[in-house]
């Protein structure tokens, strides 16, 4: 059986992608090399960046490139020596949810029974649930997403924001949105 060459974990008969680390299996090239990465083409020759209108690249480890134009053209350097020179090669991961709408609906209605037995003090905790479950089954560029943040932690953020909506009678409110979600970006990572 095949493992990944990024993290080493062993990848299941025709696996897409590496279960542990999202590593898309067309990418594991010989000695690390990334291979098939897409090449926009140059602005203005009507390449809209997908993999239909882009540059295939092969590259060979402390070689040259070769590739190939579905109409846009090459747009980048070399690959020498362990790294590739120019161009912005993006891989062809895939970005994706996998979550699904029953336990979307099982989390929110348990984060609003949380919120309504505890007449609305775990709130924070609430977001937290839900923040965490909609992060572990994002997928951006083949990478999973993680979220570390925790209910304690926003729950002395909450109070301060509720106090200062308060004293400016409600005016400090139209921010507070844009503060938890600055607070759940912070707490978002990649999981790999």
């Amino acid at each position: 059986m095949a493992n990944c060459t990024k993290c080493g974990s062993e990848l299941k008969p025709n696996a897409k992608y590496c279960g542990k680390c999202g590593t898309l299996v067309s990418e594991m090239g010989t000695a690390g090399a990334p291979a098939g990465c897409f090449t926009p083409g140059p602005a203005g020759s009507g390449s809209s960046g997908s993999p239909a209108d882009s540059t295939v690249v092969t590259y060979t480890p402390g070689g040259s490139h070769t590739g190939t134009s579905a109409g846009s053209g090459y747009t980048g350097g070399a690959y020498a020596g362990g790294g590739y020179t120019g161009g912005a090669a993006v891989p062809t991961a895939e970005s994706y949810f996998d979550g699904g709408l029953l336990q979307k609906i099982g989390w929110t209605l348990l984060g609003w029974l949380l919120t309504t037995v505890t007449l609305g003090i775990c709130l924070p905790f609430a977001f937290c649930m839900i923040y965490r479950w909609e992060a572990c089954h994002t997928v951006i560029g083949g990478r999973r997403l993680r979220f570390d943040g925790t209910g304690g932690q926003l729950m002395g953020k909450w109070l301060l924001w509720m106090l200062l909506t308060v004293i400016t009678l409600g005016i400090y409110g139209l921010w507070v949105t844009i503060k938890l979600k600055q607070w759940q970006v912070k707490h978002t990572h990649f999981a790999d």
